[in-house]
């Protein structure tokens, strides 16, 4: 008998953790389904090349809006560390805890719509070899990467 109750008891122990992990999961899910879209997109295209300085190149799909319109709502960021600091707290949804410093590198971006209506995308890297990630969004845009600046 003592044997009946303790399996039974197992049991319903074991079905507990299931569905508390199977909660977990949804969950997870549910809060950051786009981060992790777009995490299982990251492909790397190929390699580093030392023979011509060439860093690494990477393709990303982004899923869903990354909160830029909370961003402009908010006003925006007048320094890096407000940047990273909304950056962080909405991706983390402030359930994990992150303490990210700015950094001495100041890259540049740029969006721009040409004359024949298309949009462009440019950037510059502040190091000698960066990996080069190119990225996709759903709607139509040319993505225009800088060639590599020289090492100095």
């Amino acid at each position: 008998m003592k044997h009946t109750s303790l399996s039974k008891v197992l049991k319903r122990l074991a079905c507990v953790l299931a569905a508390l992990v199977i909660a977990l999961a949804v969950a997870v899910f549910a809060l950051w389904h786009n981060e992790l879209a777009t995490l299982s997109s990251l492909k790397k295209l190929s390699d580093r090349n030392e023979a011509h300085r060439d860093g690494a190149v990477y393709q990303i799909n982004f899923s869903g809006g990354y909160y830029f319109d909370d961003f402009l709502a908010q006003g925006g960021a007048s320094t890096d560390s407000e940047l990273i600091s909304f950056i962080t707290q909405s991706i983390t949804k402030g359930i994990i805890p992150m303490n990210i410093k700015t950094s001495t590198i100041a890259c540049s971006a740029f969006t721009a719509d040409t004359q024949s209506g298309d949009r462009v995308f440019g950037r510059n890297y502040d190091s000698s070899r960066p990996p080069t990630p190119p990225s996709s969004t759903r709607t139509p845009a040319r993505v225009v990467t800088p060639p590599t600046p020289p090492s100095t």
